[in-house]
């Protein structure tokens, strides 16, 4: 398989995020992005080692629907970028 998952849990505070590392490869960061945002997702662009880490920011009082549809379009984004 081209990636490895790995979710990092939110931290201690006030904020809820999530973090989706892949093995670096900036182009597959970049292309997951941009086709996560054509899917309505607003994403940031990749940060971290080599622009490889794809980085997703909920708000704080999300719906189970909102989630549901944001980790679906991630997991689209993801397919469409690895041919899955």
């Amino acid at each position: 398989m081209r990636f490895r998952r790995r979710v990092i849990e939110p931290g201690a505070g006030p904020f809820l995020f999530g973090v989706l590392n892949v093995t670096p490869d900036k182009d597959l960061a970049h292309n997951v992005v941009w086709h996560a945002v054509g899917r309505g997702l607003m994403l940031f662009a990749p940060v971290g080692l080599g622009s490889a880490t794809i980085k997703i920011c909920p708000p704080l009082c999300i719906t189970e629907d909102a989630v549901v549809e944001g980790v679906t379009a991630l997991a689209d984004a993801f397919a469409d970028c690895i041919g899955g």
